[in-house]
């Protein structure tokens, strides 16, 4: 394995979401990333998603590792168990009812490998889409930072300032981090906002130009 191509996992998220799951598994099938660890879990849903995953594996012979809770457990709970199932050395998220652009890997991993080893994650814009998948609502940090630089670096403080700005899809984690903080609190019901403020204070985060999801 090269040193610029690291294994990267990404943990794609699913819940009821049987209309937007394919697109979501299909914006994998598209990346210009290829070295990728990808774990998929059903939290046991009510819908036919978990068919519509298990049938997407089969029709692209997808290798991948998928989880099917028999019991609805949470989705930090769900996280918790994915992670360890993962083997790269950076992680990301996504969620069945987003999608990601073709490069979002790549950019990413070519900033990581630009950056010091310091920083522990690395963020981006996103953009807001509609049920279609159109991009006619702007961006996240444009909504939610308006004109405020997006921040690197020492961001701790700047959570506490703005909130949670930080869009939880476009984050990419070194895995060594999330271990190092024994990983997600399974006593939260939503983990990101947490994670940053924990990670933020003992690591620094860096925030990347690139918008590819």
């Amino acid at each position: 394995m090269k040193v610029d191509r690291p294994l990267v996992s990404i943990i794609v998220c699913c819940y009821n979401q049987e209309i937007f799951v394919e697109e979501a598994l299909n914006s994998l099938l598209t990346q210009s990333y290829e070295n990728l660890d990808v774990v998929i879990y059903d939290d046991a849903s009510t819908d036919k998603t978990s068919l519509i995953i298990e049938s997407w594996i089969l029709k692209n012979q997808y290798k991948c590792t998928f989880i099917k809770n028999k019991l609805n457990i949470g989705l930090v709970k769900s996280i918790n168990k994915s992670l360890k199932r993962c083997n790269g050395e950076f992680i990301t998220f996504l969620a069945a009812d987003d999608f990601f652009l073709k490069d979002r890997i790549t950019n990413q991993i070519k900033t990581f490998m630009e950056i010091d080893n310091d920083y522990a994650a690395l963020y981006s814009d996103a953009y807001v889409i509609n049920e279609n998948g159109e991009k006619k609502l702007g961006t996240y940090l444009g909504q939610n930072l308006q004109k405020i630089i997006p921040p690197s670096g020492d961001i701790f403080n700047d959570l506490i300032i703005y909130d949670n700005f930080i869009p939880a899809i476009s984050v990419m984690y070194r895995l060594k981090a999330l271990r190092s903080l024994n990983f997600y609190d399974e006593e939260l019901l939503y983990e990101d906002y947490d994670m940053l403020l924990r990670l933020s204070k003992k690591y620094k985060i860096f925030f990347s130009k690139y918008t590819d999801v």
